[in-house]
């Protein structure tokens, strides 16, 4: 996302990111070779890692941030989530959007969806199933 939302982990969050919840820069949390290897073949058969989801959840957020500012409101922020129950067959996945307008007045834009479990990682599921839910702020985007 160079040049969109930049979605980071929220306070709430904080916890989980102890726990493990970080590891963007790999696309993972790291582990030893048999799970590397797993996540390859995961990666390569197009399941997501929750970084990578992030970022095409990133082109969402920046259409809608980027459309209303041009109408003429503020963006004041946003949070995306993720909640992974065990046993459930899907991974919801939130966003809500947070605008002003010029008279102070507030609305925003909120989407869900749910997606099959079959399409992230297994290392992803397990650290949604371990946090249950996981939050992250969205900021603007830098140019835009």
């Amino acid at each position: 996302m160079e040049d969109g939302s930049k979605i980071v982990p929220s306070h709430a969050q904080q916890d989980a990111q102890d726990a493990g919840m970080e590891g963007a820069q790999a696309g993972r949390s790291g582990g030893g070779l048999k799970e590397d290897l797993q996540y390859l073949i995961q990666s390569a058969l197009g399941k997501y890692s929750l970084e990578t989801y992030l970022e095409v959840l990133g082109g969402f957020t920046d259409g809608e941030i980027r459309d209303r500012v041009r109408d003429g409101l503020i963006y004041r922020g946003g949070e995306a989530s993720f909640t992974a129950k065990r046993g459930e067959r899907e991974v919801i996945v939130s966003v809500a959007l947070h605008f002003q307008d010029q008279e102070g007045e507030w609305s925003q834009v909120k989407a869900e969806r749910s997606l099959r479990r079959s399409m992230f990682t297994g290392e992803t599921l397990r650290r949604l199933e371990d946090a249950e839910s996981v939050s992250f702020a969205v900021h603007a985007p830098e140019r835009g």
